[in-house]
């Protein structure tokens, strides 16, 4: 595993723990990490950033991150991606 996918499965147990203020720096960081030939990983991961600010209450941001990972979802052909960013457009709303 790379130190992206590391910081991308820690930010994931830290929401699963109750510390999504925690797992927002890890994940935007490994996101940064991705070139655009990485778009569906990308755009799976930037579920879990939006619902990190969302567990933490900041819906705006929430909101912004889960439009960038639906445009990109326009263009990536996956089931699990786009049931994924429906749940946490549910979730921000």
């Amino acid at each position: 595993m790379s130190r992206d996918e590391i910081d991308v499965m820690a930010g994931r147990v830290l929401i699963e723990l109750g510390d999504p203020a925690s797992a927002a720096p890890l994940l935007t960081s490994a996101i940064d990490g991705y070139d655009a030939e990485h778009a569906r990983e990308v755009a799976l991961y930037q579920t879990w950033l939006a619902e990190s600010y969302a567990r933490a209450g900041e819906l705006d941001a929430a909101r912004g991150v889960i439009e960038r990972a639906r445009s990109t979802t326009a263009a990536v052909n996956s089931a699990r991606l786009i049931r994924r960013v429906e749940e946490i457009e549910r979730l921000v709303s």
